[in-house]
């Protein structure tokens, strides 16, 4: 039976078979409550047995499940108990199973799993315009079964999390977690390569904000843009370890991981999406295929990205930023290439910054996924960094770009500013390290000499210019 429908005959049974003074209301209400997000969602919610008694409500044989049955998950019995002071306690059973799997339904891509936990339990409080659950475990694992083309095995301990459903409009659901420690392990065989892994995540937290309208129909995906109010997410990791081991066909190659403050957003708000992350003091080990082991290391890294939908009325802005600093690889690494250390062996960094204008030409839910029509340009594109610092040379370029949308493909017109300094000294490196023959260094200075300018010592300097008609220019030199 589907959720509306279990709440009915529940309803049904209850007025029949009991009288107000032997049925907990409260408790019944604080179940509809915990899952009505399965009601307000593309998944199928089947309850087999609800039992309610003087002070508690327990539902049983309860099944989650998509639509076309590829995601399941079976939960034995979810209990609430009234409180003698108020409020209501919820249970779980210590054992759930489910599936989820790809494609056509007994596929063999599927992955069997189960969820164990010791002491997880909920206090609820509030009324039902405005709930809160608010939960805690000693331990919680989950695991794949026998059967699945992929094991894992995650491991959590030390967890907590609250979450508050406030009913309106639009329902909104916010909340928070933290977990102190966890493990997760995984192995798996594709095509005789075989991979195993683990990882280890201490002083995870995190929060997260959902609203979405349950009155537009999700079983086209395109609306998702439009039912989806406002989602955010943000959590932060204190370190993260990981072990990698790869038998591929160049023989075993492992990979180890390490990192320090690690911090992550994901969030979709007025139809414009956005995500970024940032992981401090990284550790990259490398060992195997019959290479000597490499170890490479980032002071901090950097990334993201924003993106907006269905904004058919102005262009908005896209942008996209990463930064990789302080990168540095041990001299096992540098001598592969550069025994003789001719080249600086100082630290990398690679910064961009890029922004673009875009507008789209119809809704999401208007699109024909049939079309090659794109649905979608680019007005203009701003270059606020380009940075890359290695080697002992020095490149830096920015600018801003307009894009003629009227023929195809679009022509950009504007200036690109490049400043390259410590080129000279580079070529020179290179060549003594044995890596760039003379003849070489001596065509890529000529080549640099036609389309740059020089400027105060080892400097380097050009516009790059896009014209109206097609064109692109170097300093006044016609390139295309």
């Amino acid at each position: 039976m589907n959720f509306k429908n279990s709440i009915f005959t529940t309803s049904a049974f209850v007025a029949l078979t009991t009288t107000t003074a032997f049925a907990d209301a409260g408790s019944t209400q604080v179940l509809n409550d915990y899952f009505q997000f399965i009601e307000k969602s593309p998944l199928v919610l089947n309850v087999s047995n609800k039992a309610d008694n003087l002070r508690s409500t327990k539902w049983s044989g309860i099944s989650i499940a998509s639509e076309d049955g590829n995601f399941v998950i079976n939960i034995p019995w979810v209990e609430v108990k009234a409180g003698l002071l108020g409020g209501h306690t919820m249970s779980f059973a210590e054992k759930s199973d489910g599936i989820i799997q790809g494609g056509e339904l007994g596929s063999t891509e599927k992955v069997l799993f189960e969820v164990t936990h010791q002491g997880f339990e909920m206090t609820v409080t509030g009324d039902e315009d405005d709930r809160s659950f608010e939960g805690s475990y000693a331990e919680m694992g989950i695991a794949s079964l026998p059967g699945s083309f992929i094991t894992f095995d995650m491991d959590l301990s030390g967890g907590q999390s609250i979450a508050n459903i406030k009913k309106g409009a639009t329902d909104v659901f916010t909340g928070r977690f933290s977990v102190a420690d966890s493990k997760i392990t995984y192995d798996f065989d594709i095509e005789g390569q075989k991979t195993d892994a683990d990882m280890t995540m201490t002083g995870l937290s995190g929060d997260y904000v959902l609203d979405w309208d349950s009155t537009i129909n999700l079983d086209d995906p395109r609306n998702t843009i439009e039912a989806l109010k406002q989602f955010s997410m943000n959590y932060v990791v204190q370190k993260t370890t990981s072990k990698t081991n790869v038998n591929a066909g160049l023989g075993p190659m492992s990979i180890d991981v390490t990192s320090g403050l690690n911090q992550a957003r994901m969030g979709f708000v007025n139809k414009e999406f956005d995500m970024s992350t940032s992981a401090r003091d990284m550790v990259y080990r490398v060992a195997g295929m019959g290479l000597p082991p490499m170890k490479v290391t980032f002071d901090n890294a950097e990334m993201g990205f924003g993106f907006p939908f269905d904004n058919v009325a102005k262009a908005k802005s896209a942008d996209l930023k990463m930064k990789l600093l302080g990168l540095e690889m041990e001299e096992t690494l540098w001598s592969m290439f550069d025994p003789l250390q001719k080249l600086p062996r100082t630290k990398a960094d690679l910064d961009i910054d890029v922004n673009a204008q875009v507008i789209w030409d119809k809704k999401i839910a208007e699109i024909d996924p049939d079309t090659q029509e794109p649905p979608m340009r680019f007005e203009s594109v701003n270059i606020n960094a380009l940075n890359l610092r290695a080697v002992g040379a020095d490149l830096k370029a920015n600018g801003s770009l307009d894009i003629n949308n009227a023929s195809f493909p679009p022509v950009p017109t504007g200036e690109l500013n490049i400043d390259l300094a410590g080129s000279s000294q580079l070529l020179d490196a290179l060549t003594a390290a044995g890596l760039l023959p003379a003849q070489q260094a001596l065509m890529a200075r000529g080549m640099m000499g036609m389309f740059f300018k020089s400027g105060a010592g080892d400097t380097l300097n050009s516009v790059i210019e896009f014209t109206p008609n097609g064109g692109i220019m170097a300093n006044g030199v016609p390139i295309k």
